[in-house]
C-alpha cells in the first residue's frame, strides 16, 4: 500500500504540505473514506459547514507522481482532484460532452462510481475566506480553475436551467443546460437518504405548535418562525445572539449552514413549506463574508435558492440556528436506530451489529454492501450499498426499475430510454434492435419485435429504401409486387 500526503492549509495567505502515514490499518483514502463512514456514520462534521476549509487534517491525498483523489475527513467524500478538461454541458441522459456523460465515463484508481456532485456538495469545497480565486482549499485542490462547475441539481419551475457554483465569485447560479460554460468536479460517495429528517428539538413529530426545527441530517436546529420584519446585518446578528427561545444560545447561520434547508425541488418559496411555514420568497442574510469586501454578507434567495453578496446596510429577513446533538447515549435512542454514535441515534457502529440481508455497517446504517467484494457473481456490482447485476458504467444494458434503484436488463434486452427516470427492460427499442428473422420490426407500442410492420420506414430499415408497408406487409416492387416479408 502506498503512503498518503496529509494536506494541511495553514492560512488563507500560505500553505503546505504534512506528510505521514494514515491511522493504523488503513494506508488509502479509499479504507480511509470506509474506516470514516463506518465510525462516523452520514452527518458531516459540523465543521464542513464553516466558511473556512483550511482545517488541519481535513485533505488526503495518494502519494505519487499524480495523485487525482482527494479524500475529505469531514464529509467523507472522495472528490476528483482536477476537473474535466474542457467546459461541458449539462445533459440528464449523460450525452456525449456532458457533465454527466463525463463523470459516468471517469475511472480513477480502479473506481467508476463517480457521479456530480449535488449542491451542498460542492458547496463543501467553497472557501468564502480566502483572498482571491479560485475560491477553496489550493493546495487539495492545486488544478482549480476560476471557473464556474456544475452539479447535479436543475432548476424546478421551468428546467431549462441548472445551478453551477462560481470558483471565481464563491456564489451559486444558474445556467442553461445546454451551454458549454461550467466544468465539473466529479464525487465518489453514497447518498443516504434520511427518513423524518425534521422533527422538533426533542424528536418527536412537528405539530402546529412547534416552534425548532431539529434537522437530523445535520444536527442543526432551526427557528421555526423567523422574525416578522427585515433588518440590517448588524441589527440581524444582535436579534439572532438576543434570542429567548427555549432557553438556548442562537446564533446567524453560515451560508452553507443556511442552503441545507433549501429545497431545490420547490419553487416560491424554495424551502419545505410544512417545515418552515410563512417562508418569504426573499433573501435571508446569513454570517459569511461577501467576496468583494467586508462592506457585503452573503444572502441566499430563497425564491429559487439563489446565493450572492448583498451590502450590510440593506434590509433582509434572518432565521437563526443553533447545533444540537440528537443523543448523548443509548437511552437517548429508540426503535431501529438505537445506537448513539458522535451526538447521532443510528443503527450500528460495526457488523457485528448488522445481520441478516444487510450484515455490514456503514455510515451507522446496516447494508447489503460497503464495496463490491461483499457481492457475489450474479450481482458482483455494489452500488448505493446493494448489490446488482449492473451499473451506470455499463451501456445499454443498465435500467432504472419503478423503485428507484438501477438494475440491468437481461442479455439481448434493452434499456427502453435514457432520457427518463422510470425506464424498464424492452426487447427493442427501434427495428435495428430485432434480427431480421420471423419478427424483424419493433412496435412502438409494446417494444417487442413483430412480424407485423407500421410504416414504410420499418420496411426501409429491414429491406430496400422503396419498399413500403401495406396492412402490416412489407411489399417491393423489386419482387414484383409480392410480399418481401412472408
Amino acid at each position: 500500500m502506498r503512503n498518503l500526503v496529509l494536506i494541511a492549509l495553514f492560512s488563507t495567505l500560505s500553505y503546505g504540505f504534512e506528510t505521514g502515514d494514515l491511522a493504523q490499518g488503513h494506508h488509502d483514502i479509499v479504507h480511509l473514506a470506509k474506516k470514516r463512514q463506518t465510525e462516523l456514520g452520514d452527518q458531516w462534521s459540523p465543521q464542513a459547514y464553516g466558511d473556512s476549509t483550511s482545517q488541519p487534517g481535513r485533505y488526503y491525498l495518494p502519494s505519487g507522481p499524480n495523485p487525482n483523489m482527494v479524500f475529505d475527513s469531514l464529509t467523507g467524500l472522495i472528490w476528483q482532484r482536477a476537473q474535466s478538461q474542457a467546459p461541458v454541458t449539462w445533459n440528464v441522459s449523460a450525452g456525449s460532452g456532458s457533465a454527466q456523460g463525463y463523470c459516468d465515463s471517469l475511472s480513477i484508481g480502479g473506481h467508476s462510481d463517480w457521479r456530480i456532485p449535488s449542491v451542498k456538495e460542492l458547496q463543501s469545497l467553497v472557501d468564502y475566506t480566502v483572498l482571491w480565486p479560485p475560491m477553496l482549499n489550493k493546495a487539495a485542490f492545486s488544478q482549480a480553475l476560476s471557473a464556474m462547475y456544475w452539479t447535479s441539481e436543475i432548476e424546478f419551475s421551468h428546467q431549462r436551467d441548472a445551478w453551477e457554483f462560481s470558483f471565481k465569485t464563491a456564489n451559486l447560479g444558474l445556467n442553461p443546460l445546454a451551454t458549454s460554460a461550467p466544468y465539473v468536479r466529479c464525487v465518489r460517495g453514497a447518498q443516504y437518504p434520511i427518513a423524518n429528517r425534521y422533527t422538533d428539538e426533542r424528536g418527536q413529530v412537528l405539530t402546529a405548535a412547534s416552534s425548532q426545527v431539529f434537522d437530523r441530517k445535520t444536527a442543526f436546529v432551526w427557528q421555526r418562525f423567523t422574525a416578522p420584519n427585515k433588518m440590517i446585518w448588524a441589527d440581524s446578528l444582535e436579534y439572532c445572539s438576543g434570542l429567548n427561545l427555549g432557553g438556548q444560545v442562537w446564533r446567524m447561520p453560515t451560508i452553507k449552514e443556511l442552503v441545507t434547508i433549501v429545497d431545490f425541488q420547490a419553487a416560491n418559496a424554495s424551502v419545505d413549506a410544512t417545515i418552515f411555514p410563512g417562508t418569504l420568497s426573499e433573501e435571508y442574510w446569513s454570517s459569511t463574508r461577501g467576496t468583494i469586501g467586508s462592506k457585503t454578507r452573503l444572502g441566499v434567495d430563497f425564491h429559487d435558492g439563489n446565493t450572492s453578496a448583498v451590502l450590510k446596510n440593506s434590509s433582509l429577513l434572518v432565521r437563526c440556528v443553533r447545533y444540537q446533538k440528537e443523543c448523548s447515549e443509548d437511552l437517548d435512542c429508540s426503535g431501529n436506530a438505537s445506537i448513539c454514535m458522535n451526538g447521532a441515534c443510528v443503527q450500528c457502529e460495526q457488523d457485528s451489529d448488522c445481520m441478516g440481508m444487510t450484515p455490514y455497517c456503514s455510515r451507522g446504517i446496516c447494508v447489503e454492501c460497503v464495496s463490491n467484494s461483499e457481492c457475489g457473481m450474479s450481482t458482483p456490482y455494489c452500488v448505493n450499498s446493494a448489490c446488482v447485476e449492473c451499473w451506470e458504467g455499463i451501456p445499454g444494458r443498465q435500467c432504472w426499475n419503478m423503485s428507484g434503484h438501477v438494475g440491468c436488463c437481461p442479455v439481448n434486452t434493452f434499456c427502453s430510454s435514457p432520457s427518463v427516470k422510470e425506464r424498464r427492460c424492452v426487447e427493442c427499442r427501434s427495428t435495428t434492435d430485432c434480427k431480421r428473422n420471423s419478427r424483424p420490426f419493433c412496435n412502438s407500442a409494446s417494444s417487442a419485435c413483430t412480424a407485423s410492420c407500421e410504416a414504410d420506414k420499418d420496411c426501409g430499415e429491414v429491406y430496400l429504401a422503396d419498399s413500403q408497408c401495406k396492412s402490416g406487409k412489407c411489399w417491393g416492387a423489386f419482387l414484383g409486387e409480392e410480399e418481401c416479408n412472408d
